[in-house]
This record gives C-alpha cells, structure tokens and sequence, in this order.
C-alpha cells in the first residue's frame, strides 16, 4: 500500500512538487527489487536474484515498485542516467521475466480472449491435478541480471517442474502484471529520455529476429507455441507469444514510445550485403534492427487475433514508416507493410487505422510502389471504402488523407484517373473538411507541376460550381468553411486568369463573404485566400478589389485569436507587395487610386503594431512597412501626422533589425533595404531646414550592427545591401563615413572566415561588399579611396 502511495504522489501534474524528494523516493523503490552488487560498472543495485516470485506477496511487491518507478521515471529523465543503477538493465530483467517455452509453450491462463489465433491447447486434466498438487517453486531460469545476449529459450527449458507452476493462471496474472508495469517504465524512459535509450535499442529488440524467422517460419507463417532456438527474447517475442492481451496492448504502446520521434536516429539505418565485410558499422546495426522490426510487425499482423492489439499493431506500423528513411533500406518494407495491413480489410473496424498506414507507406515515394497504386490501392481500397455508406467517421477521414497522400506523392501515376473513378463510383462526393483537404492537394498538385491545361481549367469551375460554393456556405461546419478557403488558396495564377469573368466574381464573393466570419479559422483561412488572390495580375489592377480587400482585412487587426493576426498580417504585406509590383509596371501608377489616406494611415499603424507584436507576425509586418513606404508619394512625407506615423514605424524596423528570429531580422533588413529604394523617402539631411531626420542615426547604426554583429550570412548580405541603398548623398546624413568604415570592417572579418561550410554564403556576402561600394565610390571619404580601390581593383583582375 506504501509503494502505491509513493507512485500515486507522483503521478500527474502534482509529482512535480516532490523534485526535491525524488532521488530518495527511487533509492526506497529500488530497495524493494534489488540488491547492491559489485560490477564492472563500480557498486551499483541490481535486480535482486533472491526473490521469491513463488510468493505472492514479492510478485504483488515487485509490481507496485515496478508501477511507482515508470511515475517517477515519467517526471524526471536524470534518474535514467542516475548512478545508482543502470535502470535500462532492471527493466529489461523484469520484462523478460519468465519468458521461456515453459511459459509460451505449454498453457494459457484461463481468461483468454477466446478469438486469439492459434490458440494455445488449455493444460489435461492430469496435467492440472499435477500441478495443484506439486510445492511452488520458483520459475529461475537465469539469473536476473544475466546479460540480454546470454538469455535464450534452451536456457529456459532446465527446469520442468518450474514450468509447470507458472500453468497457475493466478501466477501468470501476477507475472503479465510485473511485465506490463516494467514496459511502462521502459515507455516512460522512451519518452522522457529517448537519447539515453537508443544506445540500448538492442537489448529489447535485437537484429535476431530474422534468424528466429528462418527457425521458425514455415510458408510465411510461425507455429503457434514458442519454440527453442536459441535465440535471444525481444519485445517481439512477447508481442507474437505473450497469452494476455493487456500485455501484448502494453508492448504495442511501448513500442510506439520508443519509435516515435526517433527519426534523427533512425536516418542513419542503412541495409547492406553482411558478406561485403567482417566490420559492422553503426549504420548497418541499426539497418539490421529495423529490418526485423518490420519483419516481427508484418508476422505480428498475419498471426494477431485481437481487434485491439491489431489496431494498436498498425498504430506501430504508421509510427514506423514515418520515422525510417528508406533511401538506404530494401525496397522491399513497405510493399509488405502494405500487404500485411490490406489482408485485414475484410475486417471494417480496423479500415481507419488499415488507411493510416496506407497513407504513411504512399507517402513515401518507391518505383515498386507505384504498380500498387491502381491495381490495389484504388480498386481494392479506397473506392469501396468510399462507396461504402456504413464506414466510421475515422474511416471516412482516413480515406480522403490516402487520397490527398496519393495526389501530393504520386501526382503523375495517381491523377486524374482517381479523380474520375471517384466520380464514377459516387457522382458527387460528400463534402467535408477531409474530402475538401483532398481536393487543396489536388490543386496544390497541379500549381507545383506546372502543367496548365483545359482539362485543369474545367476540373477548377466544377470544383467551384458543385463543392466550394456549397462548402463556403454551410453553416454547420466551421471545418468546411475553412477548408474551402483553402482549396482557393491553392489555385495556380494561370488557373484564375483563364476563368471567365463569371468564375472570378464567384471566387472572389466567396472569400470576402468567409473574411467576417463568426469562427476564427474561418476568418484566418479567408484572410491567407485573399493574400493569395491579391497578386493575381488581373485583381492586381483592380482598385475595387483592393479596397474591399483592405477593408475585410483591417477588421482583422484587433482579433484576439492570434492565428487570425498572423494571415491578417500575411495578407496585408502581400497587399503592399502587390502595390510595388504594379507600380513598377505601371507608368500612370497613382496611390491614391487604390487606398485613401486614411487607409494608408490604418495600413501603416496596423503594421507598425505588427512588428511590435507576437513575433509570429512580426516578419510580415516588417515586409509591409518596407513595401507601403516605398510607393508612398512625395506629399505625404510632407504631413506632420504621418511623419509621426514614420518615426514609430522606423521603431519597429529597427527592433526587428536588431533582435528576434533570423527570418524576423532577415525580413527586417529586406523592407529597408525596399523602403530606401523610394527616392522620396525622408532619411539622412532634412532639405532647406538643415539638421537630420530624427531616425537617420538610429536606422544606420542597427543595420550596421547587424552587419557586423549578426552571426548569420544572409541578414549581413540584407544589412549591407540596405546601408548602400539610397541613390542620393544628402540621404546618407553626416553617418556615410561611419557606413563606409562599417563595411570595410565586414569586408576583414569576412576574409579572416575561414570555416567550410559558410563558404557559399561566405562569397554572397564578399559580392555584396564590392557591389555596395561601388554604388557609394563616388562619395567615398578621401581615407578610405585607396582600400577600396584595392579592393575593387582585386575583383576586375578576378
């Protein structure tokens, strides 16, 4: 009862207060399940080899500490690594506990699922008075700390009248209890502290398995009791053989802790002729693991009964494939996997977890996994799951992920032939969020290959006419709404220039009418659309899109949802990027044609609050500063409010300059480098009055900063592409000698850079540096010319 304490205390949120306690808490765990030892590793505690599990009151014992332990190990990761014991090699004793032929070969507890395959023969009535009859005994094979290498099934059949005590079903309860409590402390180390584990991948699964199979397999099937062969137990052993579903469930969950988020590790696998040399590297250890850990899943899969253990079992399978990279693997695994999932089809409440697999094998692009793809994938597959109208809402969701998964991966053998088998299995498909998703990856697909047709254009209008018009207007499903503004998010350029006027207007109406929506990602998916469509030449030109657009977008700037900000101030710099891009090509360009100057102040205040904001907005918010500054006309610079309006606006610029995240300062850089292109703008020496405009000092010195300070190469190239921006002298204020100094000075630290890697960005930014002096060579101060010359000079003999 004190041991169940002691694990209930530090369970939860409410373990963290008992820190300070831990050490001691896992030293009086510890002492209940092992004994001091002297080892090669110094005096540690080890399992205890004196227990007697004959007893009830040790097994009942060791289960609670095991079940206390996996809390504790759940709250604080440097007990792994703690040296009072090696934690990892007291597990790994308890899990494998009495795994033998004796236990997997001979009986089943008594309350069996009865639809378990291969079931194992219920122990003779002779046999059962025997055992009533014969003394408790322990079942010792090994001795608990015996090396995982050393433990094989012919070790474990020394003993027969052992084996015969563990027929107990009490005992065999106790004992999936005291291996399931250990699997979820080896699920807690998996996931508290992955890196402390992955050196001891091989002790619960070793790259045995395939020799297990050659031993045992006969016509791609195992026999249904364990059978000795010598090699050593894995988690695999316990998943195929182990009578309890609670504990094969246990071993399912544990396996998918310690795969999931290994895929760092995982990378480096690599499948390789063993007979090509007598060294074994990392690469090919690890290879030789995962190969049997898809070969110990595709037999689980064929062999488990189950529906619960098998849904958890192609849980695994998903976690699996989305963790390997199969460059370097046989090409074989996921064809298997694949096969191994499918035959369980005719089963229809396993298709939600049989689809995820299916999406996680086709996510992954393999030439023999495109022959599967119409000959099985689609027929067998995914058109009745379709058609079929009594599939699970999982099932439902699942099969329009698989087709967004074939679209995106295996755009080229997959569409528009699925496309149209679709449409003829079911004339129009359901809307929803998933078949909506399907249909964005659809023309995501067709924007990213580049490939524009009629047959594109005309799969566009019956998108809009009969799925998008109706989703954008379904009131009952936020999740539709939002997916609709999606699929228009992902239409190409050329698509919408080719619509018909009608299209367009449709498209358009739509979005706006999503933009004030009630939910908030609705609004943000609207807001992303219409950042989309705003550079679409043809609303590029149109005065009345922008001002509807500026006016949807700019009630979006106090929203609380913080997601809706983000789109909000996506939109609005692609707004004023629009506005550059048709100022450039427009001769006749007139700001005031597209936004009042109302709107302009709005547009500016909101940015300028931007990149003061949460910083996921504040690299658009930048971009629109530098884009609206740089079309803004002579005559508004003349205003007092909106001089006011400029000087917090340059605040924002030079925060982001100067701090945040590389893309935060890179963008930062960028817009000033933009705004700076406008001839007009105020900055350096202030015309007739005298003096320097108050941000002049403040706006050089952070890019200067960021020159010579920011240990990244592409905000240094954006900063000092910035600092020679402007075409005019008098711009440059009384700072052109501190400008010129600054970038000689990046000039020398850029040549004393010797390191490899930065080599590339390295000579970007020695290009820039030339090029920013020569735009300011007929300026330079008279100390500085002769560098410089050498060091243009340098350059034309290159």
């Amino acid at each position: 009862m004190a041991i169940n304490c002691i694990g209930n205390a530090c369970a939860g949120a409410a373990g963290t207060k008992l820190q300070p306690f831990f050490q001691d808490l896992y030293a009086c765990l510890l002492g209940n399940v092992c004994a001091v030892d002297r080892t090669t590793q110094g005096t540690i505690m080890v399992a205890s080899t004196t227990l007697d599990f004959a007893d009830t009151a040790v097994r009942k014992v060791a289960s609670s500490t095991l079940r206390s332990l996996q809390f504790l190990l759940a709250q604080d990761k440097s007990l792994v690594t703690n040296p009072l014991c090696d934690i990892i090699e007291i597990i790994y004793t308890f899990i494998f506990l009495h795994v033998n032929v004796q236990s997997y070969g001979v009986g089943q507890p008594l309350n069996l699922t009865p639809n378990r395959r291969n079931r194992l023969s219920q122990p003779s009535t002779n046999t059962a008075s025997i055992v009533a009859n014969r003394p408790l005994q322990m079942s010792w094979r090994t001795p608990l700390h015996k090396s995982s290498s050393l433990v094989t099934s012919s070790e474990s059949e020394l003993s027969d009248s052992a084996s015969l005590t563990e027929l107990s079903p009490r005992r065999q309860r106790d004992n999936a209890k005291i291996r399931i409590n250990a699997l979820l402390c080896l699920s807690a180390i998996a996931n508290t502290a992955p890196k402390a584990l992955y050196p001891h991948w091989q002790k619960f699964m070793p790259d045995t398995f395939s020799i297990f199979l050659d031993n045992n397999a006969f016509n791609g099937e195992l026999p249904p009791l364990l059978k000795s062969d010598n090699q050593p137990y894995s988690l695999f052993t316990i998943l195929l053989y182990d009578p309890m579903v609670t504990v094969r469930t246990a071993v399912c969950n544990t396996l998918v802790s310690i795969l999931d988020g290994s895929k760092q590790y995982l990378s480096i696998a690599q499948e390789s002729d063993k007979n090509k040399s007598s060294f074994t590297s990392l690469s090919e250890n690890l290879g030789s693991i995962v190969r049997d850990v898809h070969q110990g899943l595709i037999y689980g899969l064929a062999k488990e009964q189950s529906k619960q253990v098998l849904t958890l079992m192609m849980h695994i399978a998903t976690v699996l494939v989305e963790n390997c990279s199969y460059e370097r693997l046989s090409k074989s695994h996921l064809p298997s996997i694949y096969y191994a999932v499918a035959d369980h089809w005719k089963e229809q409440n396993l298709h939600g977890p049989i689809l995820k697999v299916i999406a996680s094998v086709f996510s992954i692009y393999q030439d023999n996994l495109k022959e599967l793809i119409q000959t099985d994938v689609i027929e067998q597959i995914i058109l009745k799951a379709v058609s079929n109208q009594n599939e699970d809402e999982e099932a439902q969701v699942e099969v329009w992920r698989t087709c967004s998964t074939l679209t995106r991966c295996y755009f080229k053998d997959t569409m528009p032939m699925l496309w149209q088998k679709l449409i003829e299995t079911t004339s129009n498909l359901p809307i929803s969020a998933a078949s909506l998703k399907f249909m964005e990856s659809y023309a995501s697909a067709i924007h990213e290959s580049g490939e524009f047709t009629q047959q594109n254009v005309s799969w566009w209008q019956t998108v809009i006419e009969n799925y998008l018009q109706k989703a954008a207007t379904n009131e009952d499903a936020p999740s539709v709404r939002a997916a609709a503004c999606d699929c228009f998010a992902s239409m190409s350029r050329d698509i919408f220039e080719t619509f018909h006027y009608r299209y367009q207007r449709l498209a358009v109406t739509l979005i706006f009418s999503l933009a004030s929506d009630t939910d908030a990602n609705v609004r943000a998916a609207a807001c992303r659309a219409l950042g989309v469509f705003v550079l679409f030449p043809s609303l590029r030109e149109d005065p009345l899109f922008f001002s509807d657009m500026l006016k949807a977008i700019l009630l979006q700037k106090d929203d609380k949802t913080i997601l809706v900000r983000v789109r909000a101030s996506w939109a609005i710099a692609n707004l004023c990027d629009a506005l550059v891009l048709e100022s450039d090509t427009n001769a006749e360009f007139n700001l005031r044609e597209y936004m009042s100057t109302t709107e302009w102040i709005q547009v500016l205040e909101v940015s300028t609050n931007g990149s003061l904001d949460n910083e996921k907005l504040r690299s658009n918010a930048v971009r629109a500063i530098g884009s609206l500054l740089r079309i803004t006309p002579k005559e508004y610079y003349q205003n007092t409010r909106i001089m006011s309006l400029v000087k917090n606006a340059m605040q924002g610029l030079e925060k982001n300059i100067e701090a945040g995240s590389l893309k935060i300062r890179w963008n930062a850089c960028h817009a000033t480098s933009n705004m700076l292109l406008n001839p007009h703008f105020p900055i350096g020496f202030i015309p007739k009055e005298g003096g320097v405009y108050p941000w002049t000092h403040t706006l050089y010195q952070s890019l200067i900063h960021s020159l010579l300070n920011c240990k990244n190469f592409k905000v240094r190239i954006n900063a000092c592409l910035a600092l020679t921006t402007p075409k005019q002298q008098d711009q440059y204020g009384d700072k052109l000698t501190l400008i010129v100094k600054s970038i000689l000075e990046a000039w020398d630290v850029c040549q004393k850079n010797t390191e490899y890697k930065e080599i590339k960005y390295k000579q970007q930014l020695e290009q820039q540096i030339k090029h920013s002096l020569k735009c300011i060579q007929g300026w330079l101060p008279v100390q500085f010319k002769d560098k410089v010359s050498q060091i243009l000079l340098d350059t034309c003999d290159s």
